[in-house]
């Protein structure tokens, strides 16, 4: 899988845990390494802390209320076999279909 990414331009960075279980992400996702990397490529990273961290790093906890309420629209839609199965060929179907859906939920909030 990394070589198919790389090959198509992907920067794979792979990092494995040692003695972490199920919960894999929660880790990885608060390592000073991914920080350094994403403020390398320019992203401003949107992590929490960890509750057990010893130098907790500054988040905006606004971006991250957003950026959870557009992870949840994102599970909305997928709510909708449809979307999640891209029954559609066309992409202008698709984009249809898309937003009707995004309708439907947005009426029914």
């Amino acid at each position: 899988m990394e070589e198919s990414l790389e090959s198509a331009g992907g920067d794979v960075r792979y990092t494995e845990l040692p003695g972490v279980g199920h919960d894999v992400w929660t880790p990885a996702y608060d390592s000073a390494e991914l920080r350094q990397w994403l403020d390398e490529r320019g992203t401003k990273p949107v992590i929490p802390n960890k509750s057990n961290r010893k130098q907790p790093f500054c988040f905006d906890r606004k971006s991250y209320k957003y950026r959870h309420r557009i992870e949840n629209a994102f599970c909305r839609l997928k709510d909708f076999r449809r979307i999640a199965t891209r029954y559609d060929r066309l992409a202008r179907n698709f984009l249809a279909s898309v937003c009707l859906v995004a309708a439907i939920v947005w009426w029914t909030l």
